[in-house]
């Protein structure tokens, strides 16, 4: 009988306070769909940066001259090293590394072209006889 009774109540409650019932509603509704957007996101960040990682290989390393900061564990951003790692380098890794079936030297720069009249900045990319196929293995 005594739930019954509180049932009622309740419900009584409700109806004699519509605006607060429907803003309480709304309030839930809004809550819940706030948490399935954010974990909706989060799973697809996340899944998109395994994409990109997958699509790297399991089998690909970079190296990159210069010591890692303190803070991060990457090194000084790309050219700005002190020390340059030569192609006698590539080589050393070569003769050195155990197990591996390719090494290739990558350089990535910028060059400022001028005339009188027209500057322009290239970007360029070269590569060792040896990247496509380190890159493939």
């Amino acid at each position: 009988m005594r739930l019954r009774e509180t049932a009622r109540l309740s419900v009584e409650s409700l109806l004699a306070q519509k605006l607060r019932t429907a803003l309480t509603v709304l309030g839930m509704v809004i809550g819940v769909g706030a948490v399935v957007l954010l974990v909706s996101l989060g799973q697809g960040a996340k899944n998109y940066v395994l994409r990109e990682f997958e699509g790297l290989g399991t089998n690909l390393i970079v190296i990159q001259p210069g010591k890692s900061d303190k803070k991060t564990h990457f090194g000084p951003p790309v050219g700005a090293a002190q020390r340059k790692m030569t192609t006698a380098d590539v080589g050393a890794i070569e003769r050195k590394a155990l197990n591996v079936k390719a090494v290739s030297g990558l350089i990535l720069g910028l060059y400022r072209l001028a005339t009188r009249t027209l500057s322009v900045i290239l970007q360029f990319l070269a590569r060792m006889s040896s990247f496509l196929r380190s890159y493939q293995s």
